[in-house]
C-alpha cells in the first residue's frame, strides 16, 4: 500500500491512497464510520435530505438541488458515482468542489481516524460532509450509495427521507427478494419525519416498515400527484397547486415521476426555506444530469444511459423505441458481474440488431465471455462483436453507423465515463 500523501498532495493520489486502506471496496455496517465521525467532530447543524431507491436517485437529487439553489440558498448535494471528475459527487450551488477543499477535508479525516479503516466511499461522505460544514451550507442532500440501513449516509440524521422506488439490484448486499430490499431501502427513514415514498404500488412491507416506524407516510397518487396536459404539468398536494410546471429537460417518461418526489420534498422544505412557484419552475428547467437518456448526436441517433438493472432498462427500451430512427440499432453494452445479465438486456432483445461488447476497466467487470452467454441465452442468433474496450467499441459503431441508424450506449456508470473520458 502506498504512503499517506501529504496534504499538499494531488486529489488523484489521495483517491488513490484511500481505495487502498481497506480491505474491501464495499463493507456495509456503520460503526466504523460512526466512529471516525464523532473523532472529526462532523457535526452538521444543517438540514439532511436523504434520496435512496434503486433507481432514479440522481435524477431526484437533481431536481432538488436545481429548485433549492434557485431559490438562492447555500445548498450541498452529494451523490455518486461520477462520470469524469470526482468532484462531481460534492457540490456546492451546483458547483463542483475544488481539489484544494476535497484534499484537506480527506487530510483532516486521515488525521482523526487513527487506526479505524473506512472504504472508500465511507471516507468520501465523511469528507462531503466536512466540505459541506466548512461551505456553512444551508441544507443538503445526500444520495444513498448502497442500500440504504447500513449506508455511510444513513449515519447523518435527515429532515425528510425519499425512496425512488425498490426493485432488484445489488442482490448479493441486499437480498434477493423485493421485500428484503425494500427492508435495507427502509432503513434511510425517521419516526416522525416525512417518508417520501415515490413510486405506484410500493411494496406492502415498506409501508409496513415506515408504519412501524411511526414515519409521515407519503405516497405517489395518493398523498400528491402529478399530471401530464398537452402542454404543461400539473402537481397538486396538500401544501402545494402547481398548475404549469415545465415538462423537465432531463430526458425519459419516467422522469415526471422522478420530479413529483422532488416537489414532495419542496413541499415540507417549505417549513424550513420559503421557495416560490416561480423558484420551483426556474428549477426544473435548470435540473440536468449526465447519462440519463443522453442523446449525444442525433443523425445517427445516439443515445447514453447508465440503466443496469431491470427495472431501468426497462424505462430505457421503452423511452428509446420511442425516439429511435427507422434504421438499425447497436447497442454498445457492457456490465458488473454481480448483476442479473439476462434480464437487464431482455427489453432490447427485439430492439438491437448488434451487439458491441467489452470489458469496463473495473475489477468487477462482467467478462467478455460471460456477456455473450447471457445474450445467446436470450435469442441464440444476434450479431455479437467483441472489443477491447468501450472507447473502441463506441468507434466502430460510429463508423459503421448511416444517418438514419441508432448507438444505444448502456449498462454501467462505467460505460458512461469510459465514453465521456475518450
Amino acid at each position: 500500500m502506498q504512503d499517506k500523501p501529504t496534504k499538499k498532495a494531488s486529489l488523484a493520489s489521495w483517491l488513490s491512497y484511500i481505495e487502498e486502506i481497506h480491505f474491501n471496496q464495499i463493507d456495509l455496517g456503520l460503526e466504523r464510520v460512526l466512529q471516525v465521525k464523532e473523532k472529526a467532530g462532523i457535526n452538521p447543524d444543517f438540514p439532511i435530505i436523504l434520496v435512496g431507491g434503486t433507481n432514479g436517485k440522481g435524477s431526484t437529487c437533481a431536481f432538488i438541488e436545481s429548485i433549492l439553489n434557485e431559490s438562492n440558498l447555500n445548498v450541498g448535494c452529494y451523490t455518486s458515482p461520477h462520470f469524469i471528475n470526482f468532484n462531481e459527487r460534492i457540490r456546492i450551488n451546483k458547483i463542483e468542489a475544488s481539489d484544494n477543499k476535497i484534499v484537506d477535508a480527506l487530510n483532516y479525516l486521515e488525521n482523526k481516524r487513527e487506526n479505524i479503516s473506512l472504504t472508500y466511499f465511507e471516507l468520501t461522505t465523511l469528507a462531503a460532509v466536512e466540505v459541506f460544514i466548512k461551505e456553512k451550507v444551508d441544507i443538503a442532500i445526500l444520495e444513498v450509495g448502497l442500500g440504504g440501513r447500513l449506508d455511510a449516509v444513513n449515519i447523518f440524521n435527515p429532515i425528510i427521507s425519499i425512496i425512488t422506488s425498490v426493485s432488484l439490484d445489488h442482490q448479493n448486499y441486499l437480498g434477493d427478494t423485493v421485500e428484503a430490499i425494500a427492508y435495507e431501502k427502509a432503513g434511510i427513514l425517521r419516526p416522525k419525519k416525512p417518508a417520501i415514498i415515490n413510486y405506484k404500488n410500493p411494496a406492502p412491507s415498506l409501508v409496513a416498515i415506515a408504519e412501524k416506524l411511526g414515519s409521515f407516510i407519503n405516497t405517489l397518487s395518493k398523498d400528491y400527484k402529478i399530471f401530464k396536459t398537452n402542454s404543461n404539468l400539473r402537481y397538486e398536494s396538500d401544501i402545494s397547486l402547481y398548475n404549469s410546471l415545465p415538462f423537465p429537460k432531463i430526458k425519459g417518461n419516467h422522469q415526471v415521476l422522478n420530479l413529483a418526489g422532488a416537489l414532495r420534498c419542496i413541499d415540507f422544505i417549505k417549513d424550513f426555506f420559503p421557495i416560490s412557484e416561480q423558484e420551483v419552475i426556474k428549477g426544473i428547467n435548470h435540473a440536468n444530469i449526465k447519462g440519463r437518456f443522453e442523446v449525444l448526436n442525433t443523425n445517427p441517433f445516439v443515445v447514453i444511459d447508465v440503466a443496469h438493472n431491470q427495472e431501468a432498462s426497462k424505462n430505457l427500451a421503452s423511452n428509446f423505441s420511442e425516439k429511435k430512427l427507422t434504421g438499425k440499432t447497436i447497442a454498445v453494452f457492457s456490465i458488473m458481474a454481480d448483476k442479473d445479465i439476462q434480464a437487464v438486456v431482455e427489453p432490447f432483445m427485439d430492439i438491437v440488431d448488434e451487439w458491441h461488447i467489452t470489458k469496463i476497466q473495473s475489477a468487477r467487470s462482467a467478462s467478455v465471455e460471460k456477456i455473450e452467454k447471457d445474450l445467446l441465452a436470450k435469442k441464440n442468433k444476434i450479431n455479437v462483436h467483441k472489443f477491447d474496450s468501450i472507447s473502441l467499441a463506441y468507434q466502430e459503431a460510429l463508423n459503421k453507423s448511416q444517418v438514419d441508424d441508432n448507438i444505444l450506449m448502456f449498462g454501467s456508470f462505467f460505460v458512461n465515463s469510459e465514453v465521456f473520458n475518450k
